[in-house]
């Protein structure tokens, strides 16, 4: 059975079933379940984005004629769907978004296995790849339009691209690696420490055996990565610098908003008929949404009021909710 087990043959077959496994797994879900309104909230603004990028060539969420450029939300899948959108046209780009996200969403199975195929042995591997294709949240998150399908599929696909490119040492690895970053963190910006993270580890890594590390210009390859990808949280900072007006709405305002959302303990603000719409009670949200230091300050006052509810509440209940 080890010996089976071994062969090249039989582990290609046992992912490929596996993949298998899970693209059926995910096409039942999307064919069976009934979603009445798929475009709402933030899927949404996303479709809005993708509509004005290829009708008025200008990033904005304003579902107006002349809408007014914002950063709101990252670019990375709102050009994905723009992309869908000129394929498929208003009636065909759903089921190209979906499709495609069912694809990727199955992929992260072999993307999975390679990468704990560095640091894992087969079975483990294969027994965590396994684990991603049945996950119920990997499969129900793939039939709505939003960025975490994307981001995963991506976020693997960097992260493995360069572990094969510090294994050849070969540029142009590195230079595809730091384009798939570069995407990556334009879908979801809080990727933007991890390039260099996985740097600076290679380095430490490397050290010990530094005539190779020299060899094979392995650090300059590795600071041109970082060039690289520096180049896309940059271009999108200078464009929200230039072209942005001043009161346009922006992804820290966004993220602000997002944390006054989870401040309230058992999401709810005083009746819990307002449970997970406790915003529409609170007469301080919008200030307390607003900014970072309104959000700080309104949060604090609140604490000391209550502590030990806030802190089960940050400590307990709110990741169990996760």
């Amino acid at each position: 059975m080890i010996e089976i087990i071994q062969k090249r043959w039989f582990r290609l077959a046992l992912l490929l079933f596996i993949f298998s496994i899970a693209l059926l797994i995910r096409i039942q879900y999307i064919n069976k379940t009934i979603i009445i309104k798929p475009i709402v909230a933030d899927a949404q603004q996303y479709v809005i984005y993708g509509h004005k990028i290829i009708n008025h060539g200008v990033y904005s969420k304003e579902y107006t004629d002349n809408p007014t450029p914002d950063s709101f939300r990252s670019p990375g899948y709102p050009m994905f769907i723009a992309l869908a959108i000129f394929f498929g046209g208003d009636q065909g780009y759903y089921p190209i978004v979906i499709f495609t996200q069912v694809v990727f969403s199955s992929l992260l199975v072999l993307l999975t296995y390679y990468i704990g195929s560095f640091f894992l042995r087969f079975y483990y591997a294969v027994f965590t790849a396994t684990l991603v294709a049945l996950s119920p949240h990997l499969v129900s998150i793939s039939s709505y339009i939003l960025t975490e399908t994307f981001f995963c599929f991506f976020l693997l696909a960097s992260t493995g691209c360069f572990m094969i490119a510090l294994q050849k040492k070969h540029s142009m690895l590195f230079f595809f690696a730091a384009l798939l970053f570069g995407y990556t963190y334009l879908i979801n910006e809080t990727v933007l420490l991890l390039p260099f993270i996985f740097v600076f580890i290679s380095f430490l890594s490397f050290k010990l055996i530094f005539k190779r590390f020299k060899e094979n210009n392995l650090g300059y390859k590795l600071i041109l990565f970082l060039l690289l990808f520096t180049l896309f949280p940059a271009g999108w900072a200078l464009r929200n610098n230039i072209s942005l007006p001043p009161d346009a709405p922006t992804g820290s305002f966004r993220a602000t908003s997002t944390l006054s959302h989870g401040a309230y303990p058992g999401f709810i603000y005083k009746n819990p008929q307002y449970k997970y719409f406790m915003y529409k009670e609170d007469p301080m949200q919008p200030e307390f949404g607003s900014s970072f230091k309104s959000f700080r300050r309104i949060l604090w006052s609140r604490f000391k009021e209550r502590p030990l509810r806030y802190i089960s509440w940050y400590i307990f209940e709110k990741p169990y909710y996760l």
